[in-house]
Parts: structure tokens; sequence; C-alpha cells
């Protein structure tokens, strides 16, 4: 983690790699979160996720998938 790498304190359970309970109640505290309703995507988006594309991302990254 680069907190760690650094040496900065942070609210962090390394162990779990997770959010501490305070971290996260001052997150849903925080007035710049809000809920959103989310959007449809455009049809250039939605042609650009084919499956030939998506497995061409997964090859470049390494990724193994079922």
């Amino acid at each position: 983690m680069f907190a760690d790498e650094k040496s900065i304190n942070h609210p962090w359970y390394k162990d779990k790699m997770c959010a501490g309970k305070d971290w996260f109640l001052r997150f849903l505290k925080n007035r710049d979160t809000a809920l959103r309703k989310p959007e449809g995507l455009s049809r250039a988006i939605a042609q650009g996720l084919n499956h030939r594309a998506v497995d061409d991302c997964f090859d470049l990254y390494g990724i193994r998938y079922p």
C-alpha cells in the first residue's frame, strides 16, 4: 500500500485491506457524498463493450475469468 511504503499513518486495516469503522462513519457523514441515479450507456459505449473487446482487454492485463 502506498501509505505504508511512505510511512504515512492511515485508518485502514492492513490485514483486511479495508477501512476502519471511524473512516467509514466519517465517509457517510461527508456532505459531498451523494447517491446518484445511474445513467444509461451511450450507444457508442454499448457497441464498444462487445465480447471481443472485453476479451482483448482481459488478455491485455492478463486477467483470467471463467
